[in-house]
């Protein structure tokens, strides 16, 4: 009888549906934290306050999260606390640790 409520009822249910299928894709979605020589790791981990050392770094990792290596030479003890040992991730939300993207680490 009024045609332009079908279309609005389909495109209410196509919304409803595209949101529902990005809530669980965002829910599986972990942290992105960096690392930088110049940091601390005292800091939170973010790009403005990344934190210092790539070892401590790697032990606050959970699966899911990405570890982003910032510009910078980092000079590694021979301390337990330098080695680089990140928790296992999961099948379906891995670890990662990468250099930033176009810089020499």
């Amino acid at each position: 009888m009024f045609p332009f409520l079908r279309i609005s009822k389909f495109t209410l249910i196509f919304i409803l549906i595209l949101l529902l299928f990005c809530s669980n894709t965002m829910e599986g979605a972990g942290n992105v934290y960096y690392v930088s020589p110049k940091g601390s790791n005292s800091n939170p981990g973010t790009l403005e306050k990344p934190w210092a050392t790539p070892g401590y770094v790697s032990k606050q990792l959970k699966p899911g999260d990405t570890l982003i290596i910032l510009d910078g030479k980092y000079v590694l003890s021979e301390y337990y606390e330098d080695m680089i040992t990140p928790p296992s991730g999961t099948v379906d939300k891995w670890i990662t640790i990468k250099g930033e993207a176009g810089k020499r680490v």
